[in-house]
């Protein structure tokens, strides 16, 4: 007989490894947690009563910023988040850094690049870039819209391009990456 209590202490407490995708959905099955049913290739997660979708919040950092500007960013936070109504859930958790950006402006760089010696430091910058990227753990944020549809969802989403303007920026998780922030959400990784 399957015990659930059983099995989610089990990967509570097993040792920490690099699991694949076809795991990590396995063990959302399994676990039946957050009446997940599973996720889409859009990335949205299925519910018993509707949808979530899981966004990566790039956000700037504060102590850099004069006090006025400061103050623009927590108003324009403010404002996004007294129209929403519906169901939101902001969690933080250590995940592998995201570099996406440095590496594909690296990249571009390096294709342009005629002088041998700025191509090389360009590519130790690159392998850097990649190592961070693979091997270092930082402090994330991820955002759940909740809803009933996929439009209701988008149109939440939508609000929150106001953010944009101060520097806050949403990334739209895909289906893999969507799987892993749930995983590691699951197993205590918060």
């Amino acid at each position: 007989m399957f015990d659930i209590k059983e099995r989610i202490h089990q990967y509570k407490t097993r040792p920490r490894k690099y699991l694949s995708a076809k795991q990590i959905r396995t063990t959302l099955e399994e676990t039946a947690l957050l009446d997940v049913y599973g996720v889409d290739e859009q990335g949205f997660v299925k519910r018993e009563n509707g949808l979530f979708k899981i966004y990566a919040v790039q956000g700037i950092d504060l102590y850099l910023l004069s006090d006025s500007q400061r103050e623009t960013v927590y108003s324009a936070y403010a404002s996004v988040l007294s129209t929403v109504k519906t169901p939101l859930k902001i969690i933080s958790m250590y995940d592998n850094g995201d570099f996406g950006d440095e590496i594909a402006f690296v990249k571009k760089k390096i294709e342009t690049q005629s002088n041998d010696n700025l191509r090389s430091v360009l590519e130790t910058s690159l392998m850097d870039y990649e190592f961070y990227e693979k091997e270092t753990q930082v402090r994330c944020l991820y955002l759940f819209i909740y809803g009933e549809t996929a439009d209701e969802i988008t149109a939440i989403r939508e609000r929150f391009n106001r953010l944009e303007t101060v520097g806050i920026r949403l990334r739209e998780l895909n289906k893999q990456a969507s799987e892993r922030v749930l995983y590691k959400w699951i197993q205590g990784g918060a």
